[in-house]
């Protein structure tokens, strides 16, 4: 990691910050903000190594974690491994009991592999407007399509339009994960986000005036 920032910094004379699990949780969800500034409920940032959970409500940032979860870390959902992967996931989510506040409120979902999760239920209801910004599912209806999806192949997603290849090759990963917090928050319902961490890092530079 180290030599690939230096190189970084050789090459475009650029100072690199790295950020932590915390920071970027915390970016992200102002970055949920910006866009719903009545956000009530928690953002869950899912990138290709982590998952990050934090809890928004009147435009305060409250309890987080970070898990190490992305789908290229914990690997491929192949049929034997399903189980063992789901409860290594739930193991993490043991360490956030905060989780539990999110029942009968809105998980938040940021992140391209969660997104494509939206663009596929999308093509998949013929819904006729495509845009992710918004977009909003039912947790029992999330539910249901994200079993089909965490046991579908590689090629059956590929062929789904608005799923780009890179990202039907870490989607039944991404599904599993995503259906695990479901299972464990209880959220009313899942709002998709395009606004995230680029988001966030503008609007925690702004004064409060201009934020508001």
């Amino acid at each position: 990691g180290q030599e690939f920032v230096s190189e970084i910094e050789r090459r475009t004379g650029y100072a690199v910050r790295i950020i932590g699990g915390d920071e970027e949780a915390r970016l992200s969800a102002l970055g949920v903000v910006s866009g719903f500034p009545d956000a009530d409920g928690v953002v869950g940032d899912l990138g290709g190594g982590s998952l990050e959970l934090i809890d928004v409500a009147d435009q305060h940032l409250g309890a987080h974690t970070t898990m190490p979860v992305g789908p290229l870390r914990i690997g491929d959902v192949v049929p034997g491994n399903r189980r063992k992967m789901a409860s290594l996931v739930d193991r993490y989510l043991d360490d956030a009991p905060w989780l539990l506040n999110l029942q009968g409120r809105t998980l938040y979902a940021v992140g391209g592999a969660w997104r494509s999760v939206a663009k596929a239920h999308m093509a998949t209801t013929g819904y006729p407007i495509e845009v992710i910004h918004g977009y909003t599912i039912d947790r029992a209806t999330l539910s249901d399509f994200l079993t089909t999806l965490a046991r579908s192949s590689k090629k059956t997603i590929r062929a789904t339009p608005g799923v780009s290849r890179r990202r039907a090759e870490t989607m039944p990963t991404a599904a599993l994960v995503l259906q695990r917090v479901l299972a464990r928050g209880k959220p009313d319902r899942i709002v998709f986000s395009a606004f995230g961490l680029r988001e966030g890092c503008i609007f925690d530079r702004l004064p409060e005036e201009e934020r508001q």
